[in-house]
Formats: structure tokens, sequence, C-alpha cells
């Protein structure tokens, strides 16, 4: 009901999603940036450092994202797989391990700093 599921139909499109329903994720503004430069990153054998959140979602994301990143070349250091609040990344991405530092699914609504 919270994410307004009300019916039968709702329900099972809701707990059966099809990837033709998905939006395409470079509507998000600056995605195709985003996605140059790791590729780059790729290329260039960099670090690439993955900052995730506590909840469910932001481990999912981690896991998902490193291993995928892993698996067509990415150099994603065990170091840089970080669980964190959003104030964490601020602060550590003054001082990057790694030189590209990326994030999934963190709530900016956390951050002390807005």
């Amino acid at each position: 009901v919270n994410r307004g599921v009300c019916s039968y139909e709702q329900a099972k499109e809701f707990f059966r999603p099809n990837l033709s329903k998905l939006h395409d994720p470079f509507l998000m503004k600056d995605m195709d940036l985003a996605v140059n430069r790791i590729l780059k990153s790729i290329d260039r054998q960099e670090s690439i450092m993955i900052f995730g959140d506590y909840d469910v979602d932001g481990i999912c994301s981690v896991a998902l994202l490193s291993t995928y990143l892993k698996k067509i070349g990415a150099k994603v250091p065990s170091m840089g797989i970080l669980i964190f609040d959003f104030d964490s990344f601020v602060q550590n991405a003054l001082n990057p391990v790694a030189s590209v530092p990326t994030t999934t699914a963190v709530g900016v609504e956390k951050s002390t700093f807005s």
C-alpha cells in the first residue's frame, strides 16, 4: 500500500518485475558521463572505490556493482568496497584510497551536510 500497490494486478506486476518495464537509466542526469568515466577507468586500470550504505539496497547494490565491474575487468580493491553513511563518503572522498569513488543507493537525506 505504501508503494501504491492496491490491487492483485498491481501486486503481481510489483512482485514479478519485467526488464522491459524498467526505466532507462540514461534518463538520469549525466549518466552517460558516469558510464564513460567508469569505462575509461577500466581501460586505464584505475582503482574504483564503491561506497554504499548499511541498508538492504545499499549492501546489495555494492555487491552487484563490484561483482559486475570485476567481471568486466575493473580494478575494485577489496578495501574499495566500503559500507558507510553519507557523511563518511564526503570525508573519504576528500582523501580517496582509489582514483574513482563511486556511490550506490546512498540517501542524501541522511547527511548532516545538507
